[in-house]
């Protein structure tokens, strides 16, 4: 059967919709792998899944189950259709079905990251016919009636962060039910908590099972996790409680041809490469001419629309339905038309973005076209894993961008086998983020001195996060210390000023001249993407922005027609504090530590659809100030031998790019989670030891105010990421420098200046530098 894949991708790689483009420059075939299956001893499993599963489940599963029956944390991690849900759902409803008395039935808080998901958990839940199990969604689509009726008779409540901040802590006491019978908190797909919103959950389950043991619960957590490399660290944290991990996945898995399309290149000297959004609409298209069911995942909801529509041209079929794009934006009655018509064979294509890479059911796929690397390795088997469900060998393609990881992936093609994913990052002691949910808390229920000694089971840095968030809160007059608690002084819930998927609760308003709402960003990303005639996307529509009032928070917009856009020049500086740690070496010093960002929009440039400068425009712009974590080089003369004066500056900028854009071979994030920032400093011709003095300084910080452990984390493995971006510029083939190795899409110099030659002599010098560094955790040199 390999044989027959591996023909067909190369009947493919030849058709005439792609000849010339490109070419497949891996393929290789994962043979099919048996399950390991055993019959449950408990009695209540093995009835109630004997009609499904007569082979018994899988060993994995027996594993949770007895963990989860023992009043463990339970994580299971394993991967795409592997049974993870049933690992909770089936401990959930024996506990409820056990109970003699429905009013003292225990109740199950599932959590997930996306409405789409909790829909099609109904449907899962329905499929195993359990008598007198009452399952309901309770999301932003459920209606008024539909939400008292959960209030009333649910057992098993499905629903998003959100909901439970905004609707069930915020009036807790309208839900003293389903809090006082609480046995459960499962939630679904951990590993999508990461980052801000990751950071944001952790300390919402804190909240969460603080106000449920005030109604005397004590819900035990069971969480599910596609693979990544730390589940039981980040789970941990997650939910600040010990966890078991179950990761040895027994599950079967059917043969996949994976394969990697690189687009020919047009320009050797720019880097310059065919088109993947077209090759990614051709090799869909020809799969679809083949006989497969296809789903194209892509990376921005524009793309969704653009790649749908170059793959209806080339299918030229008479079946309206049989290439839909799917993306967030749509209507809840659209997105389930979508999956329904996908789920019995009427679309034969779907283009989706990440929306659809999570566990919702949409039928027996066989062949996925990736069209550009989706910023994980966690994502990317996470993408694959939606095709070959059904047993049916299955292909899977990568078709890589001009991006720097996409092309570091190409010339490391076993990565996308054998690496091992990335490690989740959250950081629950953020201090803007920790400090508006401990005054949701106070509102919550008051705070007493006994629970802030206890906070984060003595973890003394969490601990200071939270006594230094109430000092603030007193100060401004929020909370207010009375008998040894702290106690809210707010009559309304503060609650609506949390924004769970971003750092801060301030955003500007996007609206049209008639004063209909498009949409929001967040107050500090306004400056640079809805200042006066930016060109701002929304819903795979153009507008031009007329005006931005940061005062008012409000940005005017009208819609655009042309195909022009836009690209902001801004200027960026640094102020690095004292570090908290630092490795020192001779010519080098790496440094993390507290660090102020100070961003300056200057002006943007029309470009044409293809690229080509049309104009220039300065702007005068307000500052934007980020207070952050950063990590640091600081580079002595011993350190640049060999860089010539001149092409310092473009070295030190090269090489910044690059390290940046291999960050996220090593955490769950993406570009747009890190800056960077590069400079050269003054020397003083009369110091005695010129030898001594810092000439110059890479930064690398958190996008996000106070940070969410990307500076840390680049501290700690230094000399990894740098031998990569060394691999990285290594293997690009362009002459001096492009996209696929030292150039920044978001670059607020616009890629100037930059040295290729030279950011590769830098990193190998601080690389050799290395090899004699000195860890220095009290930051003394």
């Amino acid at each position: 059967m390999s044989g027959d894949l591996d023909r067909q991708l190369r009947q493919i790689e030849a058709a005439p919709l792609l000849k010339g483009s490109g070419e497949f420059t891996f393929i290789k075939t994962i043979q099919e792998r048996p399950g390991i299956c055993q019959i449950p001893d408990d009695t209540f499993y093995r009835e109630i899944t004997r009609s499904f599963f007569p082979e018994g489940l899988y060993k994995h599963q027996i594993e949770a189950l007895a963990l989860i029956d023992k009043g463990e944390n339970v994580v299971i991690s394993t991967s795409t259709s592997s049974g993870k849900s049933l690992c909770y759902q089936l401990p959930v409803a024996k506990a409820i079905l056990s109970s003699k008395k429905r009013s003292q039935r225990p109740k199950a808080l599932v959590i997930h990251p996306t409405k789409a998901l909790a829909q099609d958990q109904i449907r899962s839940w329905a499929k195993l016919r359990l008598p007198g199990i009452l399952v309901s969604a309770f999301d932003g689509d459920s209606s008024a009636e539909q939400r008292l009726g959960t209030k009333k008779f649910a057992d098993v409540w499905l629903t998003n962060p959100e909901m439970i901040n905004s609707a069930i802590l915020a009036n807790h006491g309208q839900y003293h039910s389903l809090l006082s019978g609480l046995d459960f908190i499962v939630i679904d797909e951990a590993h999508v908590y990461r980052g801000v919103f990751g950071s944001h959950v952790a300390n919402l389950l804190w909240r969460l099972t603080r106000v449920a043991k005030v109604y005397g619960a004590d819900p035990q957590f069971i969480l599910t996790s596609a693979t990544i490399a730390n589940p039981a660290q980040s789970c941990s944290r997650l939910i600040n409680q010990k966890v078991r991990v179950i990761e040895d996945d027994t599950s079967p898995q059917a043969t996949k041809s994976i394969a990697i399309w690189k687009p020919k290149i047009l320009d050797e000297s720019s880097g310059t490469r065919a088109s993947y959004t077209k090759a990614s609409a051709a090799l869909a298209s020809s799969l679809v001419g083949a006989g497969h069911r296809v789903i194209t995942f892509v990376r921005s909801r524009r793309l969704s629309e653009v790649i749908a529509n170059d793959s209806r041209e080339m299918i030229d079929s008479e079946n309206e339905f049989d290439v839909l794009s799917y993306r967030g934006g749509y209507l809840p009655i659209q997105r389930r038309e979508i999956e329904q018509l996908v789920f019995d064979g009427t679309t034969r294509l779907l283009v989706s973005t990440s929306a659809m890479e999570l566990g919702v059911d949409i039928g027996h796929l066989d062949a996925t076209v990736i069209a550009g690397f989706p910023g994980t390795f966690s994502s990317f088997r996470q993408q694959l894993g939606r095709i070959g469900r059904s047993g049916v060998p299955s292909i899977g393609i990568l078709v890589c961008s001009p991006d720097a990881l996409d092309q570091w992936i190409s010339s490391n093609p076993d990565s996308i086998l054998n690496r091992s994913s990335e490690r989740s990052i959250i950081n629950p002691n953020n201090h803007y983020i920790l400090k508006e949910h401990v005054n949701a808390a106070c509102f919550e229920s008051p705070l007493s001195q006994h629970e802030v000694s206890l906070f984060s089971d003595g973890n003394q840095p969490q601990k200071d996060g939270l006594e230094r968030a109430l000092r603030e809160l007193q100060d401004e007059g929020a909370v207010s210390y009375r008998a040894g608690k702290y106690v809210t002084n707010s009559q309304t819930p503060p609650h609506h000023q949390i924004s769970m998927r971003s750092s801060g609760s301030r955003q500007v308003l996007i609206c049209s001249e008639g004063g209909e709402l498009l949409g929001t960003v967040e107050y500090d990303k306004a400056p640079s993407t809805l200042h006066e005639g930016a060109v701002y996307l929304h819903l795979g529509q153009s507008f031009k922005v007329l005006s931005l009032d940061l005062d008012r928070n409000l940005a005017i917009v009208e819609p655009f027609l042309g195909r022009e856009q836009t690209r902001t020049m801004f200027d960026t500086s640094y102020e690095n504090s004292e570090p908290d740690k630092e490795m020192t070496a001779d010519g080098v010093s790496l440094c993390l530590g507290p660090s102020k960002i100070t961003q300056i929009v200057t002006g943007y440039q029309v470009l044409s659809h293809a690229g080509e400068l049309l104009s220039t425009s300065k702007l005068e712009m307000p500052p934007t100030i980020l207070d952050t974590r950063a990590w640091w080089l600081e580079y002595k003369p011993a350190a640049l031998k060999g860089i010539p004066l001149t092409e310092l500056p473009g070295a030190l900028h090269a090489a910044e790019h690059a390290m940046i854009s291999m960050m996220p071979v090593f955490a769950i994030c993406d570009r747009s989670d890190i800056g960077g920032v590069s400079r050269m400093h003054y020397v003083d011709p009369f110091q005695s030891d010129l030898a001594d003095q810092t000439v110059a300084t890479i930064t690398i910080y958190d996008g996000y105010p106070g940070g969410i452990g990307i500076a840390e984390l680049a501290h700690e493995i230094a000399p990894h990421l740098i031998c990569q971006t060394i691999a990285l510029i290594d293997s690009c083939e362009c002459g001096h420098g492009c996209p696929s190795c030292i150039q920044s899409p978001k670059c607020g110099n616009l890629n100037f200046p930059l040295s290729k030659t030279y950011a590769k002599t830098l990193l190998k010098s601080t690389l050799e530098c290395l090899d004699i560094v000195k860890e220095n955790p009290d930051g003394n040199s």
